[in-house]
């Protein structure tokens, strides 16, 4: 609930009163089925960049005189810590299926419906830069966590979702990126929990350099396969109405 009335009903009302409808928000049917496809590709590809992130972002170390700061941080983190480990507790499929829709659905739409769907879009009209809106909402979208020590790959995977958005023009495909992350997480932490694998949300482990090299130039390819794909129907779609311009009243 908290969720939906802090994300989702401020997107909803303000799609409203900027279009009377959620058309602002850019919900578009039908999706392309290789867009999703390069989705949860860019999603997956992203996991070992977005695990060394982490471990950077873990090392930081502030200045003595910002110790003040530094406990606040520490201490938002160790509730964070705690109220996601009370989320993830699923002893029952029922719970699984709860905590799914909780910690995978709810957030994918109504975060990416308030920071992709109208943050966004108004960062970029006031800054007439696609770039910095990007970025700019990322952070925020970071910052909203109030988990400090993940800050950077959280960022990270905020302007991923934020090019995705940009170069589709529809916020379904990073609502199923969100999902995506989310939702793997999820699942990967109850089937450790029913001893089916071999999962521990609590250690970051090192992931060597050239798996993240790796994933990292695969991510790339899929990020512009994603740019290249609707660049290519955004092309046809100019075409298609110059040929038929006549037609139009």
């Amino acid at each position: 609930f908290v969720a939906l009335g802090t994300f989702l009903l401020p997107a909803i009302i303000f799609s409203w009163l900027k279009s009377a409808s959620l058309n602002y928000l850019q919900l578009r049917w039908p999706l392309i089925l290789l867009g999703i496809g390069l989705v949860t590709v860019i999603t997956f590809t992203a996991f070992p960049l977005l695990t060394w992130l982490l471990q950077l972002n873990q090392g930081l170390v502030l200045p003595e005189s910002w110790s003040a700061l530094e406990e606040w941080m520490r201490s938002s983190e160790d509730s964070a810590k705690i109220l996601t480990e009370k989320f993830l507790n699923m002893a029952s499929t029922g719970e699984f299926l709860l905590t799914f829709v909780m910690v995978g659905i709810v957030p994918a739409v109504a975060e990416e419906a308030l920071f992709r769907g109208t943050l966004q879009k108004l960062l970029q009209s006031w800054t007439k830069n696609p770039h910095i809106a990007i970025w700019l909402t990322g952070a925020i979208f970071s910052f909203f966590h109030f988990q400090f020590y993940g800050f950077l790959p959280r960022m990270f995977m905020g302007g991923l979702f934020g090019y995705i958005f940009y170069w589709s023009g529809n916020l379904w495909y990073p609502i199923i990126a969100h999902l995506v992350n989310n939702g793997f997480q999820v699942i990967a932490v109850y089937l450790s929990q029913q001893g089916k694998i071999d999962v521990n949300i609590d250690e970051v482990e090192q992931i060597p350099t050239g798996i993240v090299a790796v994933s990292t130039v695969i991510l790339s390819g899929a990020l512009f396969a994603f740019w290249k794909l609707f660049k290519m129907q955004e092309t046809n779609n100019t075409e298609l109405l110059a040929e038929n311009k006549h037609y139009i009243k």
